[in-house]
């Protein structure tokens, strides 16, 4: 069986689009651009909150959500609006929130991930507490795309196995 490049690029532009439609229609946020970006770094620098989901099936890939703190402030005011939530609770729901998105954005994608051939798998989302960083694992490629929203922002992070990637970090979308 020859494995299908096209897998990856397929799902980095669902879950991109995913992303801005839910930031929109959950938490009113419009993303302003997007910008993408191969790095070829052995640490991840992450921001505020991130939280990490695993797919599995026709491709290996971990997807992580790095949220800085202006846009998890406005997602959590958003999800709680009318909560009377003490400030020790905050930092909790901060985080929660950034779950909650990230698991309804790639529960969305899985359509789109599907491509009738094989069981895609997923991990739970899982919120990185206190790492500011994610050192890359070996033979594996970082493939980040920032979203803006004003001065506020996310990146998405895919970390794959580097065959999915030329020698200029292009993503390979032909098929093997």
């Amino acid at each position: 069986m020859n494995f299908d490049r096209t897998i990856l690029p397929r799902i980095m532009k669902a879950v991109v689009w995913r992303t801005c439609n839910v930031l929109e229609r959950e938490t009113g946020v419009t993303v302003t651009e997007t910008a993408t970006e191969l790095r070829d770094v052995n640490v991840l620098a992450l921001h505020e909150a991130t939280v990490i989901v695993g797919i599995g099936g026709a491709v290996s890939l971990l997807i992580a959500f790095s949220f800085k703190r202006r846009l998890l402030e406005r997602m959590c005011d958003r999800y709680t609006n009318g909560i009377d939530i003490a400030d020790y609770g905050r930092e909790f729901y901060l985080k929660e929130t950034a779950a909650e998105i990230v698991n309804t954005i790639i529960g969305l994608c899985m359509g789109d991930f599907h491509d009738g051939n094989e069981l895609i798998t997923l991990s739970p989302p899982a919120i990185i507490e206190e790492a500011r960083s994610i050192r890359r694992p070996r033979n594996a490629v970082f493939s980040c795309i920032a979203l803006k929203s004003g001065s506020s922002g996310l990146e998405i992070n895919f970390v794959g196995p580097r065959h999915l990637f030329d020698e200029r970090l292009n993503v390979v979308a032909r098929g093997a």
